[in-house]
């Protein structure tokens, strides 16, 4: 994993710390976890402004076949994530299942890339999983905690797949397009079911112009995120790139100390200063991880 790489799940993971703040405002205005799924999910379309500078080709089917799996991976993981989402809090869910995702991922990466860790690196990726592990309270209900192993999981498996993509015969643009259809021919797959059309027709025509514009200017930050994570996945090593997106909860947390208000009023409150410490703790544990990581360029 080089220097370059770090730098790009660096950037990538400030933008999603942003993203992670807008959804908690997103989560609370749309009505079913699969209309925020259908969103992610269409507006990847954007990837077909990539087709009149001639930078698409017709891939290799295998790679298709690798991108509509991907893509499947993700949507599933997205649908678990926001179910376990409407039941539990997104500051003990999100945790818990980037961390699943990161070992998933070691897993996935094993056994479809036949890529294990250098021992030296090990260390590493154990102190981001744990930082992340731990920022929960894993206080959440047992459907709950089913729901966030599978959304890790399957998020695991989808950006392994996107990795597998990138090791054969293509070049990056040639990737990225691909995957990014993929995620469009699921969104249209989502509109079959009569249940989730309706409910996607309902939010599309109900939901206020402001909401809209809100979860627009998100994907479009989610879209940058994304693709600096792709370019990152291309170059360096993809299970030390899903252990790095701990980063985004020390962004996340840097955002509350800063942008916080009440904060001395809140510090006189045994329970904020305890889940702060709570939080501190596990984002040492994270910069830790990220300090030995660096020591090895």
């Amino acid at each position: 994993m080089g220097g370059y790489s770090l730098l790009f799940v660096i950037i990538g993971q400030f933008l999603n710390a942003i993203v992670a703040i807008l959804d908690k405002r997103i989560i609370k205005s749309v009505a079913k976890p699969v209309v925020y799924a259908f969103y992610v999910s269409v507006f990847s379309g954007i990837a077909l402004i990539m087709i009149p500078f001639g930078l698409v080709s017709i891939p290799n089917p295998i790679i298709i076949y690798l991108a509509l799996a991907a893509a499947g991976c993700f949507i599933a993981s997205i649908l678990f994530l926001y179910d376990s989402l409407t039941v539990s809090a997104p500051s003990e869910v999100i945790p818990v299942a980037g961390a699943v995702a990161a070992v998933s991922t070691f897993g996935f990466s094993y056994w479809i890339l036949g890529a294990l860790l250098p021992d030296d690196f090990l260390l590493a990726f154990a102190l981001l999983v744990l930082g992340m592990l731990f920022i929960s309270h894993f206080e959440f209900t047992k459907k709950s905690f089913v729901y966030i192993l599978l959304s890790g999981v399957f998020f695991g498996a989808s950006t392994v797949l996107i990795k597998k993509i990138f090791m054969l015969d293509t070049s990056f643009a040639n990737g990225f397009f691909w995957s990014r259809m993929a995620n469009v021919v699921f969104a249209m797959i989502l509109l079959l079911w009569p249940s989730n059309l309706r409910a996607i027709k309902k939010d599309m025509q109900h939901s206020p112009t402001k909401g809209k514009l809100l979860i627009l200017n998100n994907k479009i930050l989610g879209g940058l995120a994304f693709l600096c994570i792709l370019i990152a996945i291309k170059l360096g090593d993809v299970s030390l790139v899903n252990a790095l997106s701990s980063l985004q909860y020390v962004f996340i947390l840097l955002f509350a100390i800063i942008l916080g208000k009440n904060k001395t009023q809140h510090f006189h409150n045994r329970r904020y200063r305890d889940e702060m410490i709570h939080k501190i703790f596990s984002t040492i544990l994270i910069i830790l991880g990220f300090i030995v990581l660096f020591t090895k360029y």
